[in-house]
């Protein structure tokens, strides 16, 4: 009997026993679904006897435990790369250790979640920083920019600065070189670590400066008058005149510095046999420089239309824009000392050096006597300081004419059109 109520109690605990596993799906995912950034993943379990824990897994490993309802694991997708595919698997426990799985497979994408602006929008600079404005970002998670610079683009970037304020969107430097590329791009950051590199943007090149024009070289009173357009260009730094002996400005020396910028012309002391060439060199604060065009500088850079010739202060032949006017007269025995007047365009006398000569020519001698008298410290005749003079003495009765030239540097400045008249009368 005794062996019977044992048996009997035995059969009534098995029969006791739980083996009825428990029920668990996942309600916040389902199978072939997208997901990004952060994905709350949640199951529905439930047992007769009461759920004693549930397994959260992502790929077989078990990333979070959770022994009370609901049961919720929080998933932070932006540690897989995009476009691969993972399985969530959810484990349910009863008090008796039965247990159920539920699981999906879901493809991580978290191209379209990343942190939205950080387009650089101009990047401009002046004599003392360089400055890159970008596009600022919209996003609710925003953390921070990076300022990220390269000397190429797409090059290796290094770190500049990082602003943790969404209003902030330039960053200035002061240590620059505008004469090469300076690539700028913003990597914007969000709280979940998810980054963007938006499109980015370098300076435009310095280009040389403007080149100063060099204006047509005058000479008065034994100086050369030098003068050139100004430069007008933010960056401007000095002129630089050179002068040299060749066309080619070889072996050119500087003649003159400047760094004002309204300082454009010079004056330059020389003798009568010098011609050199010269130009005008524009230099920028960057080190860049623009040149003239070359000029030639000489004495005889006179631009004459006529002459007229005087005796006592009263005018006695001219020759004016190709016409004529008057003659010269004198007596067997007498002299004459006609001044010799030359005039530009408009027929104002002209400032004519002593480095010209006037050679006469053509002329009957046993009628007249011509000399030419310059503005030598010997020579005792007082002329007039805009030309020269010309010494007539009657020889014999009869009517002749000469020509003149105003010679310079072996070459004639000017040559009388027509031939002048003499006529030598009886005492």
């Amino acid at each position: 009997m005794k062996h019977l109520i044992s048996l009997t109690l035995l059969l009534l605990l098995f029969s006791c026993e739980d083996t009825t596993p428990p029920s668990v799906s996942i309600t916040s995912v389902t199978t072939g679904s997208t997901v990004n950034e952060i994905v709350t993943i949640a199951a529905d379990a439930d047992d007769n006897e009461g759920i004693s824990k549930v397994e959260f897994y992502i790929n077989d490993e078990l990333m979070e435990t959770d022994t009370e309802s609901p049961y919720v694991y929080v998933w932070y997708t932006t540690e897989y790369d995009n476009g691969t595919e993972h399985t969530i698997r959810v484990v349910a426990y009863d008090e008796m250790d039965n247990s159920t799985l539920d699981e999906v497979s879901v493809t991580v994408d978290n191209s379209t979640a990343v942190p939205n602006g950080g387009n650089v929008v101009s990047v401009e600079y002046n004599l003392e920083e360089m400055t890159v404005v970008w596009e600022p970002s919209t996003n609710g998670d925003f953390q921070d920019y990076r300022v990220l610079y390269s000397t190429i683009e797409g090059g290796d970037k290094d770190t500049l600065a990082t602003y943790t304020d969404i209003s902030t969107t330039s960053h200035s430097i002061t240590e620059f070189d505008p004469l090469v590329e300076n690539w700028f791009y913003i990597q914007v950051t969000d709280t979940l670590g998810l980054t963007a590199i938006g499109t980015g943007m370098t300076n435009t090149i310095d280009s040389p400066p403007t080149a100063s024009v060099l204006n047509p070289i005058a000479y008065e009173n034994g100086s050369f008058m030098i003068t050139w357009s100004q430069n007008n260009d933010d960056d401007f730094k000095s002129y630089t005149l050179y002068e040299s002996e060749s066309e080619d400005m070889s072996n050119q020396i500087e003649i003159f510095y400047t760094e004002e910028r309204t300082n454009s012309y010079y004056d330059l002391n020389v003798l009568c046999e010098q011609r050199p060439y010269y130009r005008v060199a524009v230099s920028d604060y960057w080190g860049l420089k623009s040149s003239s065009d070359i000029r030639r500088g000489g004495a005889g850079n006179y631009n004459m239309d006529g002459f007229v010739l005087e005796y006592a202060g009263n005018e006695v032949y001219r020759e004016f824009e190709g016409a004529v006017y008057g003659s010269v007269s004198l007596a067997v025995g007498e002299t004459l000392e006609l001044s010799v007047h030359f005039l530009d365009s408009e027929g104002n006398l002209l400032d004519v050096n002593n480095c010209h000569e006037v050679v006469i020519s053509g002329y009957d001698a046993s009628i007249v006597f011509l000399e030419v008298e310059g503005d030598d410290e010997d020579d005792d005749h007082d002329h007039d300081e805009h030309g020269m003079a010309i010494h007539v003495e009657g020889v014999s009765v009869g009517s002749t004419s000469f020509q003149f030239q105003l010679m310079f540097d072996g070459h004639s400045n000017y040559t009388s059109m027509f031939n002048i008249p003499v006529t030598v009368t009886a005492n």
